[in-house]
């Protein structure tokens, strides 16, 4: 459950790489509001050639910053305005969390906002992070193929000290 108390409402405009400056800040839970698409007012043109994948159990986090880069401002309103129920039954109550945090969404943006110039350095933690779960995933799934895969990755990172400010405990 979240919560906005009294003294906690603002409003304020971002440019695109402003918004992917903040979307991995907990505060206020911007985490969870950057990847949703639900509880939003978009321009409809902001849609065109936008493609949801359809052969994934969740897709929001694939697409929803492609909308963010086609838009010229973002607008926030730090105010609940909107009740989302995660039921037993509903996708998030029960799909993994490598589902929920696909690897390939980050490695996606990585590789647009690196070519756009903005700067991917949380992008990067975040696809670190990624990798660890889905590294644990395909273990617990028994997965060889994917699970080397991640352990390669994470090797190839720790050669290149590219994660060095995250614990070793993590890769192990």
């Amino acid at each position: 459950m979240f919560y906005i108390n009294e003294g906690q409402y603002f409003e304020k405009n971002y440019t695109p790489s402003e918004w992917f400056e903040i979307e991995y800040e907990s505060e206020y839970n911007l985490s969870q509001v950057f990847v949703v698409p639900w509880g939003k007012l978009y321009r409809a043109s902001l849609f065109k050639n936008i493609v949801y994948p359809t052969d994934t159990k969740v897709e929001d986090d694939l697409t929803t910053w492609k909308v963010y880069l086609l838009a010229d401002k973002i607008s926030y309103q730090n105010e609940p305005s909107y009740v989302h129920r995660v039921m037993s039954e509903s996708v998030t109550g029960h799909v993994n969390q490598i589902d929920i945090y696909p690897l390939e969404a980050v490695t996606e943006r990585i590789a647009l906002l690196k070519l756009l110039g903005i700067d991917t350095t949380k992008e990067e933690k975040a696809y670190y992070w990624r990798l660890i779960l889905c590294r644990d995933n395909a273990l617990k799934e028994g997965n060889v193929i994917k699970y080397r895969d991640a352990l390669q990755k994470i090797a190839i990172l720790q050669k290149f000290h590219k994660m060095s400010n995250l614990s070793n405990k993590q890769s192990k």
